[in-house]
């Protein structure tokens, strides 16, 4: 999404993605220097969306958490916004029980209400979705892909993802009848019955014919 050159020094340049990468030899090798692990010394958000060299040794990051600032040719970042920033843009939000609502957020993950106090769920990290409840338990998105949690112990979670894509929103919706099956829709719509999942919209050509 952006590059950046030192100043007075072309052979230091910075590239932001979906994290940041630093070539110190003109571009002909690149090495990562953030990482999504929390207090590790290279931690900074995910989701590079500008950038700003200083020097040869101090750069920023704008992310979509904040801005990021290193003194030290990327070993170490600080966030230089405080707690970050405000923005919540909510994808999806699902009653567990009378008192207890899952809500998944961007760049979030999951936040969980109960006895009126919202609690983040910090082991989900990155893009969080829609969410669902069956007998059999509950289920979330994150980044598209299906995951099975025990909402008691939200710190595990089985990859239950039936697909190869992983669409940046997709939704989930409750079975008419039956109360252990739900609906995926992603790049196709699969019916999950408790068990396995079933893709119905294989059928469909993937570039049909316009009428």
């Amino acid at each position: 999404t952006d590059i950046a050159i030192a100043p007075g020094n072309s052979n230091t340049i910075l590239l932001g993605t979906y994290r940041a990468y630093l070539s110190k030899d003109n571009g002909n090798t690149f090495e990562e220097v953030t990482q999504p692990i929390y207090e590790h010394p290279q931690f900074a958000h995910d989701d590079i969306r500008g950038l700003y060299m200083k020097s040869s040794s101090e750069f920023f990051l704008a992310t979509d958490v904040g801005v990021f600032r290193s003194i030290d040719t990327a070993h170490t970042w600080q966030n230089v916004s405080g707690k970050g920033l405000t923005a919540m843009q909510i994808y999806g939000i699902e009653q567990i029980s009378k008192d207890t609502f899952l809500m998944g957020c961007q760049d979030m993950g999951y936040f969980m209400l109960q006895k009126k106090k919202w609690v983040q769920l910090g082991s989900f990290y990155g893009d969080g979705g829609d969410a669902i409840r069956t007998p059999q338990g509950t289920y979330i998105l994150m980044g598209g892909t299906v995951r099975k949690i025990d909402i008691s112990k939200p710190t595990k979670y089985t990859y239950l993802h039936p697909d190869r894509f992983t669409p940046f929103i997709a939704k989930f919706e409750k079975h008419p009848n039956a109360l252990d099956s739900f609906y995926y829709i992603g790049q196709s719509c699969w019916l999950f019955d408790g068990k396995s999942f079933r893709n119905l919209t294989k059928s469909i050509p993937k570039t049909a014919d316009m009428v």
